[in-house]
């Protein structure tokens, strides 16, 4: 599962470059560019915070739940990026 996220997460990262490229440009209005900005930034602390649980959970299972998590959280985000690309773009 580990290897999957860590797939996901460069997958991720990939999108995330060229939506913060497009974000920076004066034609995107102002909400959007502040959309971007803040849904990132709960995406990341939400990622972060698993990480977390994840270093401090002892119980196999419990790690797999918080994997899981991680997973999902990746999967919303990366859906998440693609639409306001496209919104982005008009």
């Amino acid at each position: 599962m580990e290897a999957i996220i860590k797939d996901t997460l460069e997958k991720l990262q990939s999108i995330h470059e060229k939506a913060a490229i497009l974000a920076a440009q004066e034609t995107v209005p102002g909400p959007l560019k502040n959309e971007f900005k803040i849904k990132t930034e709960q995406y990341e602390s939400m990622f972060a915070d698993l990480e977390m649980m994840k270093s401090l959970a002892e119980k196999p299972e419990t790690i797999n739940n918080v994997l899981e998590q991680e997973m999902n959280v990746l999967k919303t985000r990366i859906k998440w990026e693609l639409d306001i690309v496209k919104r982005m773009r008009g």
